[in-house]
């Protein structure tokens, strides 16, 4: 179960680290408004479908547990 744990701290760090660097390229981007919500719109749809593309894998994974 350890590795499951820090497989899970290390996404969830992931996952932290890319909304900061996302907040912030989009605070000192030199961009209107318009522009930045279209931007935070498109990274949020491919994060999101990311996310569910991974959970697929792993309840997949899950579901047989043979292929570890």
């Amino acid at each position: 179960m350890g590795s499951n744990d820090s497989k899970s701290l290390m996404l969830v760090g992931l996952l932290v680290g890319a909304a900061a660097g996302t907040i912030a390229a989009l605070l000192l981007a030199p961009t209107t408004g318009k522009q930045s919500r279209e931007l935070v719109r498109e990274k949020t749809g491919k994060i999101v479908g990311a996310a569910k593309n991974r959970l697929k894998r792993t309840s997949a994974a899950a579901g047989n547990p043979t292929d570890n």
